[in-house]
């Protein structure tokens, strides 16, 4: 309490751990490095549940310079691979962005220092229930004396100047309204050994049926006919199919022990999403396998 006034508390905590460069992320359940850069995200997503209204999303700077963040939110529709790609927030039945405010829009994050960014719910008496989804996206602004595009460099008064791209990060804010029950599958395993030179592949369909999205881990073990324990080949953490996609295909490389080998034995994947994406309630499994010879 202070001057007669709650203090706010947010009830979800997001980190960004960032730099001058950073690109995708990867495993939720813990702090993952972007693709070659020095970059920290934990965690990777917002779900805001029927009791949760707040959130807060925090930005530090482990740079050497201070940068600039651009806030905003965008619309991503997800391909049929897993992919995400952009789309126009019009034709998005379901995009949050009408439900959601935040503030600041534009932020200045010193080297070593960090910033908070609080988002808010706002749901309409008359919202249909169903899961609505956008991204909230963190862009670096250019610096004082950089430019970000080709354009920008071919202008003669910018000549000498060294172009900058301009890293970005963005994750998913997701708003459930009503009772939302989901199933998960696992369909269409297919295992791939072509080349002596590369690993085997395992390619497989994950399904999704219900009015919400599914989040969670893969994890593929062998297990020989005969002698020998089960051994897991793959782990793919932070996997998501999204609304109104029913399934995506995709592929995962296989590495066994020295010495072992994918034959005569069964090839087994498993799906377990995160309990604390679907609510705090139980988890959903999924599991099938393929008969290597």
């Amino acid at each position: 309490m202070r001057n007669g006034r709650a203090c706010y508390v947010p009830p979800v905590r997001l980190v960004f751990y960032t730099a001058l460069a950073f690109c995708a992320m990867t495993s939720l359940s813990n702090p993952a490095l972007a693709d070659g850069s020095n970059v920290l995200i934990f965690p990777k997503r917002v779900v805001f549940s029927e009791r949760t209204r707040s959130a807060e999303v925090t930005l530090v700077n482990r740079g050497n310079k201070p940068v600039t963040y651009r806030i905003s939110l965008v619309d991503r529709r997800m391909t049929s691979t897993g992919a995400l790609e952009d789309a126009d927030s019009t034709s998005e039945a379901f995009s949050a962005r009408p439900l959601l405010r935040y503030s600041p829009r534009q932020i200045l994050v010193r080297a070593g220092e960090r910033q908070t960014v609080r988002i808010a719910v706002r749901k309409p008496e008359d919202l249909e229930p169903g899961e609505y989804r956008s991204h909230l996206l963190a862009k670096a602004l250019p610096a004082e004396g950089e430019v970000a595009s080709i354009e920008a460099a071919a202008n003669p008064n910018a000549m000498g100047v060294r172009i900058t791209p301009l890293p970005g990060i963005s994750i998913p804010v997701i708003v459930r309204h009503g009772e939302l029950a989901a199933s998960v599958g696992l369909s269409d395993l297919a295992f791939e050994n072509t080349s002596p030179d590369a690993p085997p592949t395992l390619s497989f369909q994950l399904e999704r049926d219900g009015l919400r999205s599914v989040y969670g881990d893969l994890m593929a073990s062998f297990t020989p006919n005969h002698a020998g324990k089960e051994e897991v080949v793959a782990v793919v953490k932070g996997i998501a199919i999204y609304p109104p996609l029913g399934k995506i295909t995709r592929r995962v490389r296989l590495q066994t022990s020295p010495g072992s080998r994918l034959r005569d034995g069964r090839l087994r994947l498993r799906f377990r999403s995160h309990a604390d994406h679907d609510g705090g309630g139980e988890p959903l499994t999924a599991e099938a396998e393929v008969a290597l010879p």
